[in-house]
């Protein structure tokens, strides 16, 4: 739901529209004359409409599109002009006071749908009792009011700054540095106060809100096992599904996120897997084959989801000889690949088995696929599979991927993070451990042998100094992460991993600390399955450097707010030959622009972009107000990465756009 702007943003909105009214009275008398006065006041108009859209002014931006229609008709009769350009007054002097009339308030469209059409995530509207209104409205006026008493002590605290100030000159400066220490102590339990109910408020409405952002996986489960179902019958083969585990619950974003890969799962079982009667037969199986659709809490942040069929397992023969004709492994190598060895090959991009391509299989688009959605949410994949009696592929996935609570972690000066809740115990650090066969390092915990990995070595700081033992829960088991000092728990959102950690062995997640900092996330069953040899040479976790093109300071200041929120380093332009300065200046990782802007337009800045031997490869998100197919169909052809637009324009989305085109 769109929100009240931040007062400074809008006092800059109606600064900035107010100068594009008086432009646009400006070339009123030309208009009838001047085919520049016609394409200036088109531009300022089109400035305007985004920029409300943006703030979610509605009926501003609509009012602005419907000044483009008559202007797109010719020069317009200048006393009806004039009234259309008082209306637009009209309706910023109404923001100006304070009425929001106007404001786009409908919820998001709802996430993802199935290969049907149809969703995964049941519900388009997520339904909620009116006692549930009423708490989140009550605690919404708590907040504010707690918001407005901290203003007060705010401005107390400003005040003390000033009689410090002062009393700097003081005949007597250590009579006013004692009243001074009494005062500030009183403000300072006054804000302590006010901070320990805050944090009470917020917590209790984090509980309500996610008490509804979970949902139960019995309506997604069954919606999988009809469409395996179905799929068994136009394939002409009997299938029973069995559902287990209805009642687990999980966040609507994990399983919006991952449905396109649950149904592919689904459809690998029953085409690949699930043989034909006449063939299970002659095997000595049942005539029906059977698929396990099961989901299972494993502790108290992740669920375990299983996909398991009883059909002809994978085939290692057929794997190998892929393997060779994809270069991944020569044909000596191949035949001395384990079973367990060969099935990692499924994860490689496009590995696929299939000799026919279908409607149901067969494109290239496989595991690998299904491995960086789960990853995405901050889970792994497990597969397993035995010749002649089925496949099984176990996805561990956190319950929700929202905020979490992470513990930081600091190894020769460098910092990552792990979720709380994956945290078992902490021990201290043993002087000795032991390395087996395979030269994976192991320490005794409980009794017990643990595998044992160095955040020094895992980040590339050396191993020096290392004195505590994180001991964390994968569901595969446990296993222990030395690190030199453990810094404290921090409140945190969790951001997919930019482009320059993509694929990294540990990392799953990346997010930012209070201060800016970004610090990567370790997912622990990514650790457990770390071998000798996987790291490699680590790249540094580094800010994406992010240059903003838009004549709409507005515009500017928002795309600017957005991409900070993520950790992203953001310089501004408000024109595109500015933008070509800064280019000139500095190297960038991603540029975001605009289409319509005076002077050089942003179609005009792709090409000069792409025409330059130093730029050429550099990423370009194009966001406008353009919203037509030929619009966003002409920013791709110039040379646009991707396209968005102004009026559905996601924060998150946008940020992750960045992140992962902006990774070098």
């Amino acid at each position: 739901m769109v929100r009240d702007p931040p007062p400074k943003l809008l006092a800059l909105f109606l600064d900035e529209a107010r100068g594009r009214l008086e432009a646009l009275r400006r070339h009123m008398s030309a208009l009838g004359t001047s085919e520049d006065a016609l394409l200036e006041s088109r531009r300022e108009l089109h400035a305007l409409k985004g920029a409300a859209r943006m703030l979610g002014f509605r009926e501003l931006a609509e009012a602005c599109h419907g000044a483009e229609e008559v202007l797109e008709a010719g020069a317009p009769d200048l006393s009806g002009w004039s009234r259309i350009l008082g209306g637009l007054e009209a309706r910023l002097d109404a923001l100006s006071t304070g009425s929001r009339t106007g404001v786009d308030a409908t919820e998001e469209a709802p996430e993802g749908t199935g290969a049907d059409g149809a969703s995964l995530v049941p519900d388009e509207v997520v339904r909620v009792p009116a006692r549930w209104l009423d708490l989140v409205s009550e605690r919404a006026f708590a907040t504010r009011v707690l918001a407005l008493e901290a203003g007060r002590l705010i401005g107390r605290v400003l005040e003390l700054s000033h009689s410090a100030e002062r009393g700097v000159l003081d005949r007597d400066p250590a009579q006013v540095l004692a009243t001074l220490a009494t005062s500030l102590r009183r403000v300072g339990l006054e804000l302590d106060r006010g901070q320990r109910q805050l944090l009470g408020v917020a917590r209790r409405q984090i509980a309500l809100v996610q008490e509804y952002q979970l949902q139960p996986l019995g309506a997604v489960l069954d919606r999988l096992a009809r469409h395996g179902e179905e799929l068994a019958a136009g394939l002409g083969k009997d299938l029973e599904v069995v559902v287990v585990g209805q009642d687990v619950v999980v966040d609507r974003k994990v399983v919006s996120t991952l449905e396109a890969s649950l149904l592919h799962l689904v459809r690998n079982a029953v085409d690949h897997g699930i043989e034909s009667p006449g063939e299970r037969k002659a095997a000595g199986k049942p005539a029906r084959g059977r698929l396990l659709l099961a989901a299972r809490a494993d502790g108290p942040a992740r669920i375990c989801l299983e996909i398991e069929d009883d059909g002809r397992g994978l085939d290692l023969r057929r794997i190998r000889e892929t393997a060779v004709e994809r270069g991944l492994a020569g044909p000596g190598e191949a035949e001395e690949l384990s079973y367990e060895e060969a099935l990692q090959y499924l994860f490689k991009p496009g590995f696929s088995t299939a000799r026919r391509v279908t409607e149901v299989s067969g494109r290239g688009v496989g595991l690998d696929a299904v491995a960086a959605a789960v990853r995405r949410v901050g889970g792994i994949v497990e597969l397993g599979s035995e010749p002649g009696r089925g496949t099984r592929v176990l996805l561990r996935l956190p319950v929700e991927r929202r905020g979490q609570r992470v513990q930081v972690l600091e190894s020769g000066g460098g910092q990552a993070a792990v979720v709380s809740a994956d945290i078992e115990r902490y021990r201290v650090a043993p002087g000795e451990s032991s390395r087996h066969g395979g030269g994976r390092r192991e320490v005794v915990v409980d009794g017990h042998r643990v595998p044992c990995h160095s955040l020094g070595e895992i980040l590339g700081t050396g191993e020096a100094g290392e004195g505590t033992l994180v001991i964390l829960g994968s569901g595969a088991g446990p296993v222990a992460l030395e690190v030199e000092a453990v810094l404290g728990m921090e409140d945190v959102v969790l951001h997919p991993l930019p482009r320059s950690l993509e694929g990294h062995p540990v990392f799953d997640a990346v997010t930012l600390l209070p201060g800016g900092r970004p610090v990567p996330v370790i997912a622990p069953g990514l650790l457990l399955s770390l071998g000798p040899g996987d790291l490699g040479e680590m790249p540094p976790v580094r800010r994406v450097r992010v240059l903003v093109v838009d004549d709409s300071p507005v515009v500017r200041e928002m795309l600017r707010k957005m991409l900070e929120s993520g950790g992203c380093l953001v310089s501004t332009a408000g024109s595109g030959r500015d933008a070509l300065g800064k280019l000139e200046e500095a190297s960038w990782d991603c540029v975001v622009t605009d289409i319509e802007m005076p002077g050089m337009d942003g179609l005009e800045l792709l090409g000069r972009i792409r025409d330059d031997v130093r730029w050429r490869h550099l990423p370009v998100v194009v966001v406008s107000t353009r919203s037509h197919p030929d619009d966003r169909l002409g920013g791709l052809e110039a040379g646009a990465d991707v396209y968005l637009t102004k009026q559905s324009l996601d924060a998150d989305e946008l940020l992750e756009v960045v992140l992962r085109l902006g990774g070098p």
